[in-house]
């Protein structure tokens, strides 16, 4: 990822989250966070970005090793437990 993309990302990562959020437990045939990525021309890092920074904001809140942690959790218990979407909301 470039140093470009990640501070774009810095930039709008509030619109980000709450353009990406709605689908983020998605269970059907489409793929519809690609699709918004298309639709939107976000960065083609969005996915591993987003996703670098939930595990970010759970390892700042949980500790250095608490990473391992993510192998025995939902998603939705990484996401809640991150702080990650509190940290949106301040934003």
């Amino acid at each position: 990822m470039s140093q470009d993309d990640w501070q774009w990302y810095l930039n709008h990562e509030k619109e980000v989250y709450e353009k990406c959020e709605p689908f983020f437990f998605y269970q059907g045939d489409d793929d519809p966070l690609r699709q918004l990525n298309q639709e939107l021309g976000f960065p083609k890092t969005l996915f591993y970005w987003l996703g670098f920074r939930i595990i970010e904001f759970y390892v700042q809140k949980h500790g250095q090793d608490s990473w391992l942690d993510i192998y025995e959790m939902s998603v939705k218990e990484v996401l809640d437990r991150s702080g990650y979407k509190e940290y949106i909301k301040n934003l």
